[in-house]
């Protein structure tokens, strides 16, 4: 497939911060979005064989967290996108590292998806993450490849909906 060079998702990563920064009546919502990027770029940086970088990966992981810990939401709405935007910060960790983050950020991360379709039972991206847990968790551990399809049957029909890096995300588990 054809990736972006890493120089220019970060570049576009940096547009995005300047540009929201500007528009400070917004803050929260733009650390929202601000830290779904870092953790975006995060996960590149971890798990992208061209440009895996554990130290880059590392910096915008913890950058993603620092931007979270500002947010302040009252909406459910977007307090359940700021959740599974923890959770999948917390997987991404884990990643990066499963040896040394799977008693902290492993399990932090089934937690957070708990918490954010608690918030919204309806939310995608929590959706999605619950499937790749299903599916990636050992079965010892409660993981299994029906759990995960059976959160997937919900996606049918509604793929025009989804983000381009969620379609990749449930074709690929799709593919199981």
């Amino acid at each position: 497939y054809n990736a972006l060079p890493a120089a220019e998702i970060e570049q576009s990563f940096l547009y995005l911060s300047e540009y929201l920064d500007e528009e400070s009546q917004y803050r929260h919502t733009a650390n929202l979005v601000k830290s779904h990027a870092a953790m975006l770029l995060g996960k590149h940086f971890t798990i992208e064989e061209y440009c895996k970088d554990k130290n880059t990966a590392l910096y915008h992981l913890q950058l993603s967290e620092t931007l979270l810990s500002t947010v302040n939401l009252t909406n459910s709405y977007l307090s359940a996108l700021a959740t599974s935007v923890k959770a999948e910060t917390a997987g991404s960790y884990f990643l990066l590292d499963p040896t040394a983050y799977i008693f902290s950020y492993g399990l932090d991360a089934s937690k957070l998806i708990t918490e954010a379709l608690s918030l919204d039972s309806e939310n995608t991206q929590a959706l999605l993450l619950l499937a790749n847990s299903h599916f990636h968790t050992p079965a010892i551990f409660g993981g299994s490849a029906r759990k995960a399809a059976k959160v997937l049957d919900g996606f049918a029909g509604k793929e025009s909906s989804l983000y381009t890096f969620q379609l990749f995300t449930l074709y690929e588990l799709r593919g199981l």
